[in-house]
């Protein structure tokens, strides 16, 4: 009966992870896919790789997660439970991240989409700088005040942020060692 229990309580925490970032999934693709159609500008997405990998890491957590509660070690079958609950929460929220975070941009401004925030957008002008956070591995345009935040292992970056050189906006010297 104590091992049912367990079984019962994984599944509710394990749907409770899943079920939101699925629902999210789906709003975000729909909204991408209708949102797509209409922009006929350069992307900086990530790569499918990056996505394949996040949503088998997700499901391999889960899949550890429900099979730790399987044995029956009561003293740390709980500590399991939710050790593998987070550990499958972040690989999930990665892979939502992954799959809707694009840089769209033109000749008169950048576009951020995500699945976290309103999308953003600002004019090429409004963008003062261009910094690298080496703890996230990401880019920081600041747009007067406002963050807009790309993966360095992006498809397309590297156009990016040499098209923001034309313009003026100066790119720290680590990110232009990095791309010869």
């Amino acid at each position: 009966m104590d091992q049912r229990l367990t079984i019962e309580v994984a599944g509710a925490i394990l749907g409770g992870i899943l079920s939101p970032l699925l629902v999210t999934g789906l709003f975000r693709s729909v909204r991408w896919h209708g949102q797509r159609a209409n922009l006929v500008r350069k992307q900086v997405v990530c790569p499918s790789l990056v996505k394949w990998f996040a949503m088998i890491a997700t499901l391999f957590f889960a899949g550890i997660t429900l099979l730790s509660c399987l044995y029956d070690k009561p003293n740390s079958q709980w500590t399991g439970l939710v050790a593998g609950g987070v550990v499958t929460l972040g690989a999930g929220l990665f892979w939502i991240d992954c799959a809707f975070r694009r840089l769209v941009y033109d000749e008169y401004q950048i576009m951020l989409f995500s699945a976290w925030r309103m999308d953003r957008h600002a004019a090429w002008e409004e963008i003062r700088d261009i910094s690298y956070s080496p703890l996230c591995q990401w880019f920081v345009l600041d747009a007067g005040g406002r963050m807009f935040r790309v993966y360095e292992f992006m498809s397309g970056i590297r156009e990016f942020i040499e098209c923001a050189e034309t313009r003026g906006i100066k790119a720290p010297p680590v990110l232009r060692q990095s791309f010869n």
